[in-house]
């Protein structure tokens, strides 16, 4: 037997409602968008997040147009400039992700950041050599551009990964003195 279930049907109704009135669009490429989607990228965008590679600098993750194990900037007396010992992208910065980082940064979408990090999580888990990160610290904002723009994109983006991986996540550690 059938169950109607009210609250489910008002809900559906009210975000149908919602989409005729502020339609759902694509942050990438600004197609339109189902009024039921669940993610904020349409599927030719979806695809369109791909990793870098096949050849990337070891150290640095730049993608290397003809092999070899480091970019010039990472190779020989040069990579001692570098603190970090390993860095990754999610994803190469191109049309798709790119619309949804501006948006993220600049349109005021905080409520895309749970998504960005989801994609975070997933190229994370395939990527061996990142196996033995166990902690998340967020570059954190100038406090006046904090202020601005409401919130801290990349501290959204650590809560939704680390909320995916399991992973500890640290937002007090690292303060930003100067306005960079």
């Amino acid at each position: 037997m059938l169950q109607f279930n009210f609250k489910q049907c008002a809900q559906a109704a009210g975000k149908y409602v919602l989409h005729i009135i502020f339609p759902k669009v694509c942050f990438s490429c600004g197609r339109d968008l189902s009024w039921n989607a669940e993610i904020p990228v349409c599927s030719t965008c979806e695809n369109g997040l791909t990793l870098p590679g096949p050849l990337i600098c070891q150290r640095c993750g730049v993608v290397l147009k003809s092999g070899g194990a480091h970019c010039f900037h990472c190779r020989g007396s040069k990579a001692n400039n570098y603190k970090c010992k390993i860095i990754r992208s999610a994803c190469n910065f191109n049309a798709s992700s790119r619309g949804l980082v501006y948006a993220l940064k600049y349109q005021g979408a905080d409520y895309v950041a749970p998504y960005m990090g989801c994609v975070m999580a997933q190229r994370f888990s395939a990527l061996p050599e990142l196996s033995g990160a166990n902690l998340v610290v967020p570059v954190p904002l100038f406090k006046k551009r904090e202020n601005k723009r409401g919130y801290n994109q990349s501290a959204l983006l650590a809560r939704a990964f680390c909320k995916q991986t399991g992973l500890a996540l640290d937002v007090t550690s690292l303060v930003r003195v100067r306005d960079t």
